[in-house]
């Protein structure tokens, strides 16, 4: 796009923007050199507006992170402050980062890559390596594109809140799926230390069949295949990175005081029959988010992504269309 400016012989430079065979204009009284770009896209989005009546002389990068982020976003606001424009906010960015819980892998998601991955870039990171959760989310950001949409279920929710403290800025839109604001209480961390302790001594049985009536719906205790997926997703997240997770979890910091920051679009879904993590836990979620939409999945316990995928599904389009 550098080859492609000029300034206008008026001084006024015009920013255009050819978006599916239609020009939109956008004059400037500041003499920032006139851009034209010719941006193919497979899908129409929204128009590209830019709020520049009395813009002062902006560097070249400011011009040029207005144009060629275009194509990957669809829109771009600048604003609100015509005069000194604070941030540029793109909300149509295609990559999404899906977040696995305590003993599970990206089988966990794989209804949703199904069903998003022919609109979406989508990533599952490995959640196994770090026995912190700031561990956790700065080995995500590590990895991650300059900007996403984020989605996390039980201690991926954890691992959620600590990926927008540490980079809000990069976070399009989040979800929280069968998740908690609050830390683990006395009770609860001992209860972690008696699991990490049985691991330790080679007593680690995953998911084991009494557990798993606390991960699904009792209805589904018999379907083989979902029994078998999560079998199959603690075996091979094993003994050692069940040690590094329960750690992490058990002191993990309280992210109520978090909510009330987060003002990206924010969709909460629980099992409507979630024993470990109750309804209650997201309604205190989307309380705290304002806007938040929270939705509850009926016939889903804690796994609403594999017990329910279809209605998981749904809600989490309309989410990303948000």
């Amino acid at each position: 796009f550098r080859e492609t400016r000029k300034r206008s012989k008026s001084g006024i430079c015009t920013a255009t923007n050819r978006l599916l065979g239609t020009t939109k204009a956008f004059p400037c009284r500041v003499g920032i050199p006139e851009t034209q770009a010719n941006v193919n896209f497979s899908v129409a989005f929204g128009p590209f507006s830019v709020a520049c009546d009395t813009l002062p002389e902006y560097p070249d990068d400011f011009v040029k992170a207005v144009i060629t982020l275009v194509p990957d976003y669809g829109y771009a606001i600048v604003g609100p402050d015509p005069v000194s424009p604070e941030r540029i906010y793109m909300s149509n960015s295609n990559n999404l980062i899906l977040l696995p819980g305590l003993l599970c892998t990206r089988a966990l998601w794989a209804p949703q890559i199904d069903a998003l991955s022919g609109t979406h870039d989508i990533t599952v990171p490995d959640l196994g390596q770090h026995d912190t959760i700031a561990g956790m989310a700065a080995h995500v950001l590590s990895q991650a594109p300059d900007r996403f949409s984020l989605a996390g279920l039980s201690m991926g929710g954890y691992v959620a809140f600590e990926i927008f403290r540490q980079a809000s800025e990069r976070v399009e839109r989040i979800a929280f799926l069968d998740t908690s604001s609050r830390p683990d209480d006395e009770t609860k961390r001992i209860r972690r230390q008696d699991l990490i302790d049985l691991a330790k001594r080679g007593n680690f049985k995953g998911v084991s069949p009494q557990l798993m009536p606390l991960f699904i719906h009792p209805d589904r205790a018999e379907d083989t295949v979902l029994t078998g997926i999560i079998t199959a997703m603690a075996m091979d997240i094993g003994s050692e990175g069940f040690v590094r997770q329960q750690i992490a979890i058990s002191s993990r910091v309280d992210s109520a005081p978090t909510l009330a920051k987060i003002k990206c679009p924010a969709l909460v879904i629980v099992g409507e029959h979630d024993i470990l993590t109750p309804p209650e836990l997201a309604e205190e979620i989307a309380a705290g988010i304002k806007g938040a939409k929270l939705e509850y999945i009926a016939g889903a316990a804690h796994l609403p992504t594999l017990e329910e995928p279809e209605a998981t599904n749904e809600v989490m389009k309309a989410w990303l269309r948000s």
